[in-house]
């Protein structure tokens, strides 16, 4: 089952007969970690991560494919800074940003595959070689989860407490 969003997600983990399901997952998406990834482990779901390339953001092209998320040229934007953020995982030359990107999904206990979208030969190699790439270190894990926590939070949206009449 294919999940475009994490809510769609859990709500197809409540039916029985689910084997696999699609959940988005990135480096600058990570919701689907703490709720249907541990949803689907109880119930031996297998994961299959989308868009682990953050729809082209966190490719070397930085170009966006089409879709629902990146329609606002402000989140776009926003994300793009994000990006940025995440330059500490290109060492040496060892890996590219999209091997850092499959690698760092492809770790999550529970994923058993991802699909990134590639659109020529030298983008699949550079890819599949993501497998041989060096793991990401528990210090850049622990600073991308960092990270993750404080976008979210600079992306919750405001409470509103509804005032009461002035005091003097």
């Amino acid at each position: 089952m294919s999940a475009a969003t994490v809510p769609d997600a859990e709500g197809w983990l409540q039916h029985d007969r689910i084997s696999s399901i699609q959940v988005p997952l990135n480096l600058l998406e990570q919701r689907a970690a703490t709720t249907a990834l541990p949803q689907a482990a109880r119930k031996q779901v297998a994961v299959i991560a989308r868009i682990p390339l953050g729809r082209g953001l966190l490719t070397r092209k930085r170009a966006v494919q089409t879709g629902p998320r990146v329609e606002d040229l402000r989140e776009l934007e926003k994300s793009r800074a994000r990006v940025k953020e995440l330059t500490f995982l290109l060492k040496d030359g060892a890996r590219t940003l999209p091997q850092a990107a499959i690698r760092f999904v492809l770790q999550y206990p529970g994923v058993s595959v991802v699909i990134p979208g590639t659109t020529s030969i030298p983008h699949l190699e550079e890819d599949v070689a993501a497998s041989t790439t060096p793991l990401l270190a528990e210090e850049e894990v622990r600073r991308i989860h960092g990270l993750s926590r404080v976008w979210a939070e600079a992306d919750a949206e405001p409470t509103y407490v509804e005032a009461g009449p002035p005091t003097s």
